[in-house]
């Protein structure tokens, strides 16, 4: 059977009833990160089904992910699909964000665009390879995984415990478009420590609330006068960026918030900085303690704490709660366009779509904005596997310009689908010698 043939019975597997099915189900799911399991069960259930081989991967105690495996008898070229089951949080004004709705083509629901929708596409993929009973050289893997918010404490697990693959496609919601080059991410936690009394006497009391005022000030004009060591990069203009997410005050290391009558003695900020290729983790760390130590020389009364992901390993026991949010470190990423995996998906949107994929490589005027925002692919790339982003999603109806979980256009999800199995199919058909001569001259 010719390669145009294995090709077409492949995609004539992919439905959009099925691909409306499976993402519709996955919103129903409120997967948060540490609340997976339901998600990667019914995940592992639906690829067992499917014909694939399933391992769970036990992330954390209790937590567990799919690693689902279409085995081949040759020794080829493999592939793996990674996509995230984990979502962000709810705003305040999203009503039954857990019930999936279709609308003018597009399916709403909490969790869809980033990135439900693309493990809908790769899962679908994944299985319509399997399904056509397409004999592979090659392995094809197919990783959803939890923790991608958490610094990617999933795909890191897979990395020291799975397969290494040859390529790794991942997708995030990037509108078809080939995300090749995105900034790091780095959360840090800072804390002021006080000195509790009531309030009748709080003259001798430290409140530490009060104390980070200063920082909270600070850190704001250091993030609007980009008070950081860093070099200009056009591909990423708005780098490096900062927000401060949450902030909670009150009594003892757990932040009792009963009792407001005594002085708080611990506050603690959340911070998120975005940084571009020429900073670090080293570099951002100490831009940021310079400012605190600014502020300290003038009041010696501050006392503070901060908190880097290296710093506070998930099992240390000095203060659980900022353990369980800060975590996250992910670095600058950039891959080269001559790469083999590159190209062929680029070859597989053009057949499919019938035009090329835009490339992300800078934000075209604050338009795009992907590459402000980490993904997994920096883990295997870093680690000499190329991997890049490339899904459905993306598109903004009115209403919903600044909304974490605007709808997904079901067309892009099948599309997506499409041109992500024949990309795996152009991957695990080959040796990995052939495949190997096909990269570029640099990675041989």
């Amino acid at each position: 059977m010719s390669s145009e043939s294995l090709n077409q019975k492949v995609l004539h597997k992919i439905t959009e009833k099925e691909v409306i099915k499976l993402a519709s189900d996955l919103i129903r799911f409120p997967s948060f990160p540490g609340e997976e399991s339901e998600a990667a069960q019914y995940l592992a259930d639906y690829m067992e089904r499917k014909g694939f081989k399933i391992v769970n991967q036990e992330v954390e105690p209790g937590r567990f992910q799919p690693l689902a495996l279409l085995e081949a008898d040759k020794n080829g070229a493999s592939m793996l699909f990674n996509g995230h089951m984990d979502i962000d949080p709810i705003p305040r004004d999203d009503h039954d964000p857990f019930e999936p709705k279709m609308k003018d083509g597009y399916l709403y629901g909490a969790g869809l665009y980033n990135m439900k929708s693309g493990v809908t596409s790769m899962v679908i993929a994944a299985v319509a390879i399997a399904e056509a009973g397409i004999e592979l050289n090659g392995n094809l893997y197919c990783n959803p995984v939890v923790g991608e918010l958490q610094g990617g404490i999933g795909t890191h697990y897979s990395i020291q415990h799975g397969p290494k693959p040859d390529a790794v496609l991942i997708p995030e919601p990037t509108k078809l478009g080939l995300l090749l080059k995105h900034g790091g991410v780095l959360d840090l936690a800072i804390t002021t420590l006080g000195q509790s009394s009531h309030i009748s006497r709080r003259e001798g009391s430290i409140d530490a609330i009060k104390k980070m005022w200063r920082i909270q000030q600070a850190l704001y004009e250091m993030d609007e006068k980009k008070q950081w060591s860093f070099e200009f990069d056009s591909d990423v203009p708005a780098l490096p960026l900062m927000n401060i997410g949450s902030i909670i005050g009150g009594r003892g290391r757990e932040c009792e918030l009963q009792g407001p009558y005594d002085v708080a003695d611990v506050c603690t900020l959340f911070v998120d900085t975005r940084i571009n290729a020429s900073q670090s983790l080293e570099t951002a760390k100490k831009d940021i303690t310079a400012v605190l130590e600014k502020i300290k020389n003038d009041d010696p009364e501050l006392e503070y704490e901060i908190h880097f992901p290296p710093e506070l390993p998930k099992d240390t026991p000095k203060d659980e709660r900022i353990a369980k949010v800060i975590g996250l470190y992910m670095p600058p990423f950039s891959i080269p366009e001559d790469e083999y995996l590159v190209q062929r998906v680029v070859r597989r949107h053009e057949e499919i779509m019938g035009s090329s994929p835009t490339k992300i490589l800078n934000d075209a005027g604050g338009k795009i904005r992907a590459v402000y925002a980490g993904t997994d692919a920096v883990h295997y790339w870093k680690r000499g596997v190329p991997a890049f982003c490339y899904g459905p999603g993306g598109d903004r109806p009115p209403g919903f310009e600044l909304s974490h979980h605007p709808p997904v256009s079901v067309n892009q999800m099948v599309e997506c689908s499409k041109i992500l199995a024949l990309a795996a199919l152009d991957i695990c058909t080959k040796t990995k010698e052939e495949y190997r001569k096909l990269r570029p001259k640099t990675a041989q």
